[in-house]
């Protein structure tokens, strides 16, 4: 499961079913969840040990200095 796309994607369907079946998964779908869960803190850490994460103040909205 290195794949992120497809990881990000498996999450959102079981967070579907989470909500279609009264906030509840079976044990298989939350062993799954929990799986996909770290691969994706893992990938996350990963890319803030790499820093391509931006970690500073916002810069949206301010004017840029001609």
């Amino acid at each position: 499961m290195s794949d992120t796309p497809s990881t990000l994607q498996r999450l959102a369907e079981l967070k579907k079913e989470w909500r279609n079946n009264n906030f509840s998964l079976t044990p298989e779908q939350q062993e799954a969840y929990n799986v996909l869960l770290a691969h994706r803190k893992a990938r996350v850490s990963q890319l803030i040990k790499d820093g391509r994460v931006w970690s500073g103040p916002s810069e949206a909205g301010k004017p840029l200095a001609e």
